[in-house]
């Protein structure tokens, strides 16, 4: 016999147990079905990945990634510089770990610099002409959440002073040349021809004329539902990642009434479309909630996707080099290879790339030659998506340079300075007068930069 509180005592207690044993079935449930769509993927494969901490930004050329961390308020942040010629073995080439309060938010590469933006702080330009060892080259007093460069030009969003517009054609001389200060606080932006698309959160969408670079001006202005996070624009359509409302395509041929098309959303509870880039009729979406996704354009009207691969925790930001996709979240970087590439076969694709081959032999003693590709055509990268670099994406007769750097950065062979039309070439280097170790050669052809690593030894 038991008491009539003993009685309900028990009663609750197994109540209470059958509630736990549900919770975790429950969660068991949720856990495998996570790891079992962590697996889906579509015309997207795994190459690699690397762990970071606090990742905030990614820029990425054919040899290396570009990765900075933001360590929060009074803590150094870091630019890692990844070795990813083979992604399933990364390894950290160079970094930059300042000592002072540094929170980087956005990073672009251009030739041998590095631009980082910092939230918090300032802009910094490094030389990175010597992978291994990174060099503060200047620095510029005002936040940075966001960096395009175009020629002699920097764009910048900041969240207190909105747009910024530097001279950098004299990197020991950088200078404000315009400026676009209206309330709230730039997330990110786009310039294309004369006009810089800014976001600014639950605010939205503003449009600047930027013609008159001393004064930019609002033309344009679009209320989005959400919370505006990426922009880009091609000939007359402007996507606009929202972060509540999937992606929007927007017409943007009349500023003065600017109309959605399409707004795509996965059928997905935690879809947050953070980021896009549009290339060769494909828009690729960075989703907080899911990971990475392709869509098919040919119908602007009716956007299908054709790719997708799941990330744990999801995509925060990408971008494109040649047919692989770089993402990052807070927990590091994920590369992938984009199989459309081989796939789909249209005009608009990708006919031809650049090419840098390894030298033969290699290592080698003392002679070497280097092959490179000229091509007719190719693909934009992020990095190029400029009003002005974007006029040199053929490989028409453009200036082609191709130098030998030691491992301390000093230029000791210039192979190549010419104007050269699309084709295959082969250079040969005589090292007779250098000493063993490790060198780097770097072409240069238009916007376009690559450099390889091969060793001398006697």
């Amino acid at each position: 016999k038991i008491s009539l509180n003993d009685f309900v005592h028990k009663v609750k207690k197994y109540y209470l147990f059958q509630e736990e044993k549900m919770k975790t079935i429950l969660f068991l449930s949720i856990f495998l079905t996570f790891e079992v769509l962590g697996q889906d993927s579509e015309n997207i494969t795994f190459l690699g990945s690397f762990s970071g901490y606090q990742c905030s930004a990614i820029a990425a050329t054919s040899n290396y990634a570009f990765l900075t961390e933001n360590h929060g308020y009074n803590a150094n942040g870091i630019l890692k510089i990844l070795d990813i010629v083979d992604p399933s073995s990364i390894t950290v080439a160079g970094y930059y770990t300042p000592l002072d309060n540094f929170q980087p938010a956005a990073v672009k590469i251009n030739g041998d610099y590095a631009f980082i933006g910092s939230s918090y702080q300032d802009l910094r330009i490094l030389n990175i002409a010597n992978i291994s060892s990174p060099q503060l080259i200047v620095r510029y007093e005002e936040y940075c959440t966001d960096i395009q460069i175009a020629g002699s030009i920097a764009y910048l969003t900041s969240q207190t002073e909105g747009l910024i517009i530097l001279n950098i054609s004299n990197l020991n001389e950088i200078s404000e040349i315009g400026y676009y200060e209206p309330e709230g606080d730039a997330f990110s932006l786009f310039v294309k021809e004369n006009y810089a698309y800014l976001t600014y959160g639950t605010i939205g969408l503003r449009i600047v004329d930027v013609s008159n670079i001393g004064d930019p001006v609002q033309v344009g202005f679009y209320d989005s539902p959400g919370l505006c996070y990426g922009v880009y624009v091609t000939e007359n359509y402007l996507f606009l990642a929202d972060g509540f409302n999937g992606l929007l395509i927007l017409d943007v041929s009349n500023l003065d009434s600017i109309n959605q098309v399409y707004q795509y959303k996965a059928d997905s509870l935690n879809c947050s479309i953070e980021q896009v880039i549009v290339v060769n009729n494909f828009a690729y979406l960075a989703d907080r909630g899911f990971g990475v996704r392709i869509l098919d354009l040919s119908d602007i009207s009716l956007p299908k996707q054709v790719g997708y691969y799941q990330i744990d925790q999801g995509s925060n930001k990408i971008c494109l080099a040649g047919n692989k996709i770089y993402s990052i979240n807070e927990n590091g970087l994920t590369i992938l290879q984009n199989d459309l590439l081989t796939k789909v076969k249209n005009e608009k694709e990708i006919e031809f790339q650049f090419v840098l081959s390894q030298n033969y032999p290699n290592p080698f003693n003392p002679n070497t030659k280097i092959k490179y590709t000229i091509p007719e055509t190719l693909m934009a990268s992020e990095a190029w998506q400029s009003n002005e670099s974007s006029k040199q994406v053929r490989g028409d007769n453009i200036n082609v340079q191709l130098k030998i750097y030691d491992v301390l950065g000093r230029e000791v062979a210039l192979l190549v300075n010419e104007n050269q039309n699309p084709g295959n070439y082969e250079v040969e280097w005589n090292a007779v007068n250098q000493i063993s170790g490790v060198y780097f050669y770097k072409l240069r052809a238009g916007e376009y930069v690559e450099t390889k690593k091969m060793i001398l030894l006697r």
